[in-house]
């Protein structure tokens, strides 16, 4: 269990926009494989492509958004040339963080400082501990900072990290990186997600993140939600797409888009010499079982002649090369978002989550009570939630004049299906407990306090209560039955038919891992009511949790023995 306190947001270096990102991206020959007669009983895997990174392209964008021109390789060897290539960027970025540009100051600057009264990393008074903060990369004034904060935003060669972004690379990008890390020199340590894929991976300090995990949206989708203008980078290195709008594309530049390549065509080193675009028929894909479109097609044919393309391997560069900075594009106007709603940077953190949970805290200035009581913890952990989320009726017809066979003697009905998006974001705007846990020593009465709380009150209850569930409802609420237990189902509690469906397919009836399951009636001797109570201070989020029973009442009992002398 943690030690008594509270937890508030710390990650006030994650404020500071990264020094350096780099965005990449990697094409990949896919060399056929003869298939093997595989056992249908023993594996379902069957091999048919062998992936080799044949190339790659990167930029470096700083944190005022300079760039210099993306670095390209084609060629054998590829992913652990990237490697050794990153390398040679961080080496290079270390010596800029090691010599920090002085501070520069304009009068505007001087009199912000001279009047302010906030800390702008932390938003607490200063209180006459001020000191000038400013950007090592730049020399750019930021704003009057407490000394101790300062220094938290002192950026260091040996722990400054360099995040190098790919979208997919938990699900692609990451295989052909792994197969060549180990042949290069450097320290690696990783974030698994399972034995297959990686959340992150770093190698001494350039840290590879999936900007997948915070866009989860193909590439061609976020450079759509894209107003044109947005892109810069883009625009600085394929000047050419911006003016042959007129030409071709009205409305979109020629490539603000995803690019189309024939993935599976390009299955030999000597693809990269053919001096024409394959036909549409070889854009076939075997992943997604269908081939691009006569649209899709007409555009790769103008993006060949307009971009003078005279092979196939300068298509494949250029369509590299545009995939990675449209990413820069869009991940850094995600940045720019974060950073003005939130004033964090979503290049120092590996997922969404991550990002969400340091806005939660930073945003609300919430100071939550964290559980220290061994008893606490699992009375609350016990009552947690989850997994029912749907309920369909297998058979209903309609009758109403607008379909077929309506009969007027019978009432009219219609068929509605309803769709529920988001319910656990819902559940988590509502008010929530944040500290005062204690546990309730008289139970007397405790219905009636808690019908008089307020939904939006200053505190609430969680409870452990004895429903009633009529055996009248047991059909009703069969498809979706109401207050979920955590449980293990017994045998005794299956009907013959569900007894008959596990023994059928061979498996133990006997006691089985716990899962969730409905509560089935009627049960054992349930658990008497107990009940916890929390408080929560004014102007924080108010928790209001409450039970009730199918009747509209609690069925309430003495403690149990062991809570009996909280």
């Amino acid at each position: 269990m943690p030690q008594e306190g509270k937890l508030t947001f710390q990650n006030h270096h994650k404020q500071l926009p990264a020094p350096y990102v780099i965005y990449a991206d990697f094409e990949a020959l896919t060399t056929k494989v003869e298939g093997l007669e595989l056992d249908p009983t023993k594996s379902n895997t069957q091999r048919t492509q062998h992936h080799e990174a044949c190339s790659y392209c990167y930029v470096v964008v700083r944190c005022d958004g300079k760039t210099e021109a993306p670095a390209e390789y084609r060629g054998r060897g590829a992913a652990e040339h990237f490697l050794r290539a990153l390398q040679v960027e961080e080496r290079g970025i270390q010596k800029v963080l090691a010599k920090p540009q002085a501070m520069r100051m304009t009068r505007a600057d001087w009199e912000s400082h001279r009047t302010a009264s906030r800390c702008h990393v932390c938003d607490k008074p200063l209180e006459g501990d001020s000191v000038k903060d400013h950007c090592h990369i730049t020399g750019k004034y930021r704003g009057a900072a407490h000394s101790a904060c300062n220094l938290k935003l002192r950026l260091s060669p040996k722990t400054t990290t360099i995040p190098v972004v790919f979208h997919n690379l938990r699900g692609y990008d990451s295989h052909l990186l792994m197969q060549a890390i180990s042949k290069v020199e450097g320290r690696m340590s990783c974030i698994p997600n399972n034995t297959e894929k990686y959340i992150s991976f770093s190698l001494g300090q350039v840290r590879f993140i999936d900007s997948a995990q915070f866009l989860q949206a193909s590439l061609d989708k976020l450079v759509s939600a894209n107003k044109p203008e947005a892109f810069h980078i883009t625009a600085r290195y394929e000047p050419e797409a911006f003016h042959i709008t007129a030409r071709y594309e009205p409305d979109r530049a020629l490539l603000m888009r995803k690019g189309v390549y024939p993935y599976e065509y390009m299955d030999s080193w000597e693809r990269f010499e053919e001096t024409q675009l394959p036909p549409k028929e070889d854009f076939y894909s075997k992943l997604t079982g269908a081939n691009i479109s006569d649209s899709d097609y007409t555009h790769a044919q103008r993006v060949w002649e307009t971009f003078g393309c005279q092979t196939l391997g300068n298509c494949t560069d250029l369509y590299c090369r545009t995939d990675v900075l449209l990413l820069a594009d869009v991940f850094e106007n995600f940045r720019k978002t974060s950073q003005k709603q939130y004033g964090l940077d979503p290049a120092n953190y590996y997922t969404s989550p991550g990002l969400s949970w340091d806005a939660l805290l930073k945003k609300t200035r919430v100071e939550l009570e964290l559980l220290t009581d061994y008893d606490q913890h699992l009375f609350i952990e016990k009552g947690m939630r989850g997994g029912i989320s749907m309920v369909s009726k297998r058979h209903a017809r309609a009758n109403n004049p607008a379909v077929e066979g309506y009969d007027p003697e019978k009432p009219n009905n219609h068929i509605l299906y309803l769709d529920a998006n988001n319910l656990y974001g819902w559940a988590m705007s509502q008010p929530l407990p944040t500290g005062g846990f204690r546990w309730v020593e008289d139970c007397d009465g405790l219905v009636g306090t808690i019908k008089d709380q307020p939904a939006d009150g200053p505190e609430g209850f969680i409870l452990e209560v004895d429903l009633e569930y009529p055996q009248k409802l047991h059909d009703e609420h069969n498809a979706y039955p109401l207050a979920p237990e955590r449980m293990v189902v017994q045998k005794k509690w299956m009907s013959e038919y569900q007894q008959g469906l596990l023994g059928c397919r061979g498996r133990k009836t006997g006691p089985q891992p716990p899962r969730q399951e409905p509560l089935r009636a009627p049960l054992p001797q349930p658990p008497a009511l107990l009940g916890t109570r929390y408080e929560a201070e004014k102007d924080t989020p108010r928790p209001a949790l409450r039970a009730e029973s199918l009747d509209g009442a609690l069925h309430s009992d003495e403690h149990r023995a062991e809570k009996a002398g909280h």
